[in-house]
């Protein structure tokens, strides 16, 4: 039941406070309310006082100025010599039949004329009259300050009592006198009772309006929500959001430095400045804001607004990760597994990943599993691997379940797995508590921050959502095994030779630092030059390159241009950046329409960042229609694994009926990426399928999926290839290495050797040259041409068996039979070097003579240079000249100079014989 609250002055008296102080801090409001209302007019200053005191006057023409010197004094300070001060205090009295009293007597003295007069001749002596009103109104305001602080205590004793329950709707009056008062601290409270709309009817307008009134006062608390509410409101309000944080700030308020932080990073009413962002983010960081330390972690990580430096980087994850952050423990866990920035731990990685996973993040939970599987940092246990992928397949991982069956063909028995699905079952994810608590900022400065709150509103889970920025690496599959030098030299020879493929390698071997000095601009320049050429990923690569400054000057709109160009060719990081270049006004104008169309391409081909940033594009005009299709997308997002979707799903949820939240899930249940060909010029229609012959590209994958389930060898080796190159759907090194082991172990001849290539390369799985051997062996002993040239190579370097260049002759041997044109230059080699077999450069010559004929340009050098030395041919300048143009023609290094050498010892007919028979060579190949 509703208290029977009292209210005006009675209120106070019941509340404890005296009536004479009580009726002077009201009588406060009043003065300075009258000064402004005698300005217009003696008529408006009466009709003011009696409003503003007769709640303390108790009724009745008489008691308004029998009790109330205020009302003169209101008018002007000096008023009180006038014979009216002593009429106002006078008791009542009854003069006969007509009850006249002195307040009739003052009302007839105060006719307007007198009034007039009596103003004009106090404004004559208004210099003094105002001093002494300052000096009064100085002790009111102190007297009301007081008054207003035990009204609030007793506001305050009813809200949080030390005994008893709680009572929130007792302590709205008090609240409201105190406020009414200029109670800054009562003032925050009832805004935020209006916010919530649990105590009072919910009022957001008068909420804003008591939270600046706290503000204005100087509050930091106030500062500090009413900054947070105008950032997320965004607009007109940018200016004041700016100087309200600014004021915490400068206090010392960490969230205020983070928020700081954040609007330099954004360019948002300030510069873009990354270098400022990071100062601010530093500055909360310093303080324990664990939100800022992870920022902090990201901007070393991608050199934004600092030199790159991952061991910073690494240092300020693990602040974050220490306090509970799950975002920071899984970067933390990256950076052990990979040996970024701290040196390489797989147990570190295992405890790292562990605790994220415990809070709920499914690709934690994934690479754990991972870590189990292979015994890395922790012991192999299949029981633990299963039970890791089904929590992260309860979290939303898209891949977890297909990998628990994987698990099976490894050997998982079916106790372990029922083990594994009753923990499962019981796992809970925990969030870890912030630890990080500060005092609550009153109007005087301080040098901690405000905690963080909780997410309110839709406003809030929407920049949580886009808050987080990750470090540029990919959920971990198992570890990636990286190129040899001489590969490295390969790529290098092939990029020079202009492919473009081969050039966007060597720009990210440029961006890593793997096997060639880390170069930002060695990188740009050769994402430069396959971008030129039209590769989809150089493009790409160069437009990043522009839009963060690595290695090119730094130019946003260059960047547009470029993400253009790859994304119309389909290119689906592509299409993903394109949308936030115009969402955000990135060297582009602002356009949400093209936003939208962008970010739908890349969500329609299942990029998850690009579904969950067009569930957020689709709230910004909050009409039902767009939530319904945020909604849609964010589930969507969610099944994919996105943890932040769910935040989004949070405030979604209750905007929607049951029956559009049917609809919205029936929708996202029923979406399947379809991966988008790239433009090209149309095909002849009679080199086109027609729809008869060939199904719907979704449907093939579906019926491969259903026969690869099923066992067929063919179905998987199929589906592996389809995920290996991202024929039909998006590329899946983890998945094609998984549906090529099952159709290996069933014996296809493809997918033998071809599981060995992926474990020597540690594609999708982790490099393993001893299982690479294994598979590779099989097949060669099948009669794989491509897989004996393989065992010999390995067999030569030691990688995976034991060196022996004996067994590396014989299977070089065994594969030059089948026309291998690489087994039979290798055989030239060991021969011309006497390696595992007797020297013999006659039988050398004519190996290398085949592999020559067939194309291969380093043993068309090879026989070029025993032509020149007369080594098991003999000595023939012209044969030396035209096998030397012809190695040089395939961009081998080093053939060009030496036929230059050559050619000044021959003559003219010589010359020109030679390149003749280098003009018309044409390589072919042994059947």
């Amino acid at each position: 039941m509703k208290p029977d609250l009292p209210t005006g002055a009675n209120a106070m008296t019941r509340l404890g406070i005296p009536v004479q102080e009580a009726f002077e801090t009201q009588v406060a409001d009043f003065q300075r309310q009258a000064r402004k209302a005698a300005l217009r007019g003696p008529g408006t200053t009466l009709s003011l006082g009696r409003r503003c005191c007769s709640p303390f006057l108790g009724g009745g023409r008489g008691a308004f100025l029998r009790r109330t010197s205020g009302l003169v004094m209101a008018w002007h300070p000096l008023a009180t010599i006038l014979p009216l001060k002593k009429a106002v205090f006078f008791p009542r009295k009854r003069h006969g039949r007509n009850e006249m009293d002195l307040y009739d007597l003052g009302m007839i003295l105060l006719t307007p004329a007198r009034v007039w007069l009596l103003w004009i001749w106090l404004a004559v002596l208004g210099l003094s009259g105002v001093a002494w009103a300052q000096k009064a109104e100085t002790g009111t305001e102190r007297r009301t300050s007081a008054a207003a602080e035990r009204v609030y205590q007793i506001g305050l004793a009813q809200a949080m009592p030390e005994d008893g329950p709680q009572d929130l709707k007792a302590a709205v009056v008090p609240f409201k006198q105190a406020a009414v008062l200029g109670h800054a601290k009562a003032a925050f409270l009832l805004a935020q009772f209006y916010f919530e709309g649990e105590v009072v009817p919910k009022d957001e307008v008068e909420g804003m309006r008591l939270l600046r009134a706290s503000a204005a006062r100087g509050h930091g608390d106030a500062l500090m929500d009413l900054a947070e509410r105008l950032y997320h409101a965004g607009g007109s309000g940018d200016a004041e959001m700016l100087s309200c944080a600014t004021q915490v700030a400068e206090r010392g308020h960490a969230k205020a430095q983070y928020l700081l932080g954040t609007l330099h990073d954004e360019g948002r009413v300030v510069k873009k400045d990354p270098a400022a962002a990071l100062q601010w983010f530093l500055k909360a960081a310093a303080l324990g804001f664990r939100k800022a330390q992870f920022n902090a972690g990201v901007h070393y990580a991608l050199g934004k607004g600092a030199a790159k430096d991952e061991a910073e980087a690494a240092w300020w994850y693990r602040q974050a990760a220490e306090q509970g952050d799950e975002l920071a423990q899984y970067n933390l866990g990256v950076f052990f597994s990979k040996g970024r920035g701290v040196a390489q731990d797989a147990a570190k990685a295992a405890r790292w990943y562990t605790r994220a996973a415990e809070q709920g993040m499914p690709e934690a939970a994934r690479n754990l599993s991972i870590l189990h599987f292979t015994g890395r940092g922790v012991a192999k246990d299949l029981g633990k691997a299963c039970l890791w992928l089904l929590i992260a397949d309860r979290m939303g991982s898209p891949t977890a379940a297909a990998e628990v069956k994987e698990l099976e063909a490894a050997g998982l028995t079916r106790s372990q797995r029922v083990e594994a699905e009753r923990l499962a079952a019981e796992f809970t994810p925990v969030k870890e508590p912030d630890p990080f608590k500060a005092p609550v900022l009153e109007a005087a400065p301080a040098s901690s921050a405000a905690p963080e709150p909780a997410p309110a509103d839709l406003a809030e889970a929407r920049r949580q959502a886009t808050a987080f920025v990750p470090v540029p690496e990919k959920a971990e599959g198992p570890a990636q095994g990286g190129m040899t030098e001489e590969e490295v030299e390969l790529v290098r020879k092939a990029a020079e030779g202009g492919h473009a493929e081969a050039q966007v390698k060597m720009s990210r071997l440029y961006q890593s630092g793997h096997r060639v000095p880390k170069d930002n601009a060695q990188a740009a320049k050769w994402a430069r030059k396959a971008a030129e050429q039209g590769h989809a990923d150089g493009q790409h690569n160069l437009a990043l390159a522009y839009f963060f400054g690595y290695g090119v000057p730094q130019d946003a709109a260059l960047a547009v241009q470029w993400e253009q160009k790859a994304a119309v060719q389909g290119l689906v990081a592509a299409q993903y950046s394109l949308g936030l270049h115009y969402r955000n006004g990135l060297g582009v104008s602002k356009d949400a329409e093209a936003a939208a169309r962008w970010l739908r391409k890349a969500a329609e081909q299942g990029h998850v960042d690009a579904q969950l940033m067009l569930a957020i594009h689709s709230t910004d005009a909050l009409q039902p229609a767009d939530l319904l299709s945020a909604c849609r997308w964010a589930l969507i997002a969610r099944a994919n694994g996105s943890t932040r979707a769910l935040r989004l799903l949070e405030f979604l949820e209750p905007a929607l009926s049951p029956a559009q939240m049917a609809e919205a899930r029936s929708q996202a249940d029923a979406f399947v990426p379809v991966p988008e060909k790239a433009d090209a010029p149309a095909a002849h229609p009679a080199q086109s399928p027609s729809s008869a012959d060939s199904p719907p590209l979704t449907e093939q994958i579906k019926s491969l999926r259903r026969d690869a389930g099923r066992g067929n060898a063919e179905a998987q080796w199929t589906l592996a290839e389809r995920y290996r190159t991202g024929d039909g759907v998006a590329k899946d090194p983890a998945a094609a290495a998984r549906w090529m082991r099952r159709a290996a172990e069933q014996g296809h001849a493809r997918a033998t050797p071809m599981l060995g290539h992926l474990y020597f390369t540690g594609e999708g799985v982790e490099a393993d040259p001893v299982e690479a051997m294994k598979w590779m062996l099989r097949a060669a002993e099948w009669g794989d041409a491509n897989a004996q040239c393989v065992v010999a190579r390995a067999y030569g370097r030691g990688r995976g068996v034991k060196q022996d260049p004996a067994a590396q002759y014989q299977w070089h041997l065994k594969a030059a039979a089948h026309g291998h044109p690489e087994a039979q230059y290798g055989l030239g080699v060991s021969l011309i070097l006497g390696d595992g077999v007797p020297k013999d450069e006659e039988a050398a010559a004519a190996w290398f003579l085949k592999a020559a004929n067939q194309g291969h340009a380093e043993a068309q050098m090879n026989l070029g240079s025993l032509y020149g030395h007369g080594q098991g041919v003999p000595l023939d300048y012209m044969q030396a000249y035209r096998w030397m143009l012809i190695a040089a023609a395939q961009g081998t290094e080093g053939a060009a100079p030496h036929a230059k050498t050559i050619e000044s010892v021959l003559t003219p007919a010589e010359k020109a014989e030679g390149k003749r028979l280098a003009d018309t060579f044409v390589p072919v190949r042994e059947k």
